[in-house]
């Protein structure tokens, strides 16, 4: 472990190490600066308190700055559920400062259902209400634009160690699936 450290430091390796930041400053800074690779974090709090919606937000501010990919687990809430909250958080976020302007959590499911009427008769479905369209379309570009100092995997740079480091090479083998 630490002569894959050392050579990563070396070659100038070391976005693994380098904290992918959740869009909340001061918590930001509080966990030196973001997650790293490897890191859970684990909201608790009473029922009602916005656990749901921070997550989502942290969730979404990783995903869309392409540095790292989200796994979301939610226990209490269904996708269909969580994927209105993300709609209606696109479009505030899309009207900020303006406090208006933005569709709500509970109006999102009302144009979902004028959407399926419409497609019913002939229509295009969700991309072509008016209204959602510029939420959907900004939740597709979710991580098509990584930022310069994203961290990307470097499949050669892993093969060339495996190689230098036989002991490690098993390791290798277990995650990517390809030999040295």
């Amino acid at each position: 472990m630490l002569v894959d450290l050392n050579d990563n430091l070396a070659s100038g390796r070391f976005g693994e190490y380098q904290p992918v930041p959740l869009g909340f400053g001061l918590l930001d800074k509080t966990i030196g600066g973001g997650l790293r690779a490897g890191e859970l974090l684990l909201i608790g709090g009473a029922q009602g308190t916005g656990k749901t919606t921070m997550a989502l937000q942290m969730a979404r501010n990783v995903a869309s700055s392409g540095q790292a990919n989200v796994l979301y687990v939610c226990f209490e809430h269904e996708e269909q559920y969580l994927l209105n909250r993300l709609i209606a958080l696109e479009s505030a976020l899309a009207h900020l400062p303006q406090k208006t302007g933005a569709i709500k959590i509970q109006d999102v499911r009302k144009e979902v259902m004028a959407s399926w009427m419409a497609e019913g008769a002939g229509g295009a479905g969700l991309t072509a209400n008016q209204k959602l369209r510029p939420s959907l379309d900004r939740i597709a570009r979710y991580g098509q634009s990584p930022l310069p100092h994203a961290r990307q995997p470097d499949r050669q740079h892993d093969r060339q160690s495996a190689q230098a480091h036989p002991a490690a090479s098993q390791r290798f083998r277990a995650t990517d699936g390809a030999g040295p």
